[in-house]
């Protein structure tokens, strides 16, 4: 597979790749800068002390674009359903990402979301 980068971003590069004739957008992102940076967001927000989070702020996690794609792509959905939340889209991707990847996810996940 022949893969040409069209933009490289820190750890997130895209682009092109041809197999058989075919072409194919590609991405790929290293998840663990994502994961320490949501590991310093959950201690540095969500420790805070009253003082410095007079709002009650709390961080919730973080999802790498990368990843939403690529469950967009497999379950048949597109970005604008996902905006728009058809077929409850939004709602069904958190369940997936609380089963199956925790990690992008702090502690103090509410256990429901507003869907906007």
């Amino acid at each position: 597979m022949k893969n040409r980068l069209t933009r490289a971003i820190g750890e997130y590069t895209r682009g092109f790749a041809s197999e058989d004739g075919l072409n194919y957008r590609t991405e790929r992102q290293e998840m663990d800068p994502v994961l320490r940076h949501i590991k310093f967001l959950d201690d540095k927000v969500n420790q805070a002390p009253t003082v410095g989070n007079q709002n009650d702020w709390h961080y919730a996690g973080s999802i790498p674009m990368v990843v939403l794609t690529d469950w967009v792509n497999k379950n048949g959905f597109s970005m604008h359903d996902f905006a728009v939340n058809n077929n409850n889209c939004k709602t069904r991707f958190m369940a997936y990402l609380k089963s199956e990847m925790p990690a992008f996810l702090t502690k103090r996940t509410p256990k429901t979301f507003a869907v906007t």
